[in-house]
């Protein structure tokens, strides 16, 4: 994994990509914050939920975040995270 770098500025660094029991996910560094997405499949409860602070996750922030990836990987990002 990369180490976060704080640049005091907005830039998209993927720090880590894996896979946790069946789920995708990736660890970005936004220069100013670190944000993580897991992705989730099309028939999980909260695909596509946004804002959702009821869900039963222990998450900091809640889910904030039910779109695409192309904003973090590029082509590759076309599933919901």
């Amino acid at each position: 994994m990369k180490e976060m770098e704080y640049k005091g500025k907005q830039s998209i660094d993927i720090l880590f990509e894996g896979e946790y029991e069946k789920y995708h996910f990736v660890i970005v560094s936004y220069g100013t914050h670190p944000c993580a997405y897991v992705e989730l499949p099309k028939n999980h409860p909260l695909y596509g939920i946004e804002d959702n602070y009821d869900a039963d996750i222990d998450v900091h922030g809640g889910i904030t975040f039910a779109r695409h990836l192309r904003h973090v990987l590029g082509e590759r990002g076309d599933g919901s995270i």
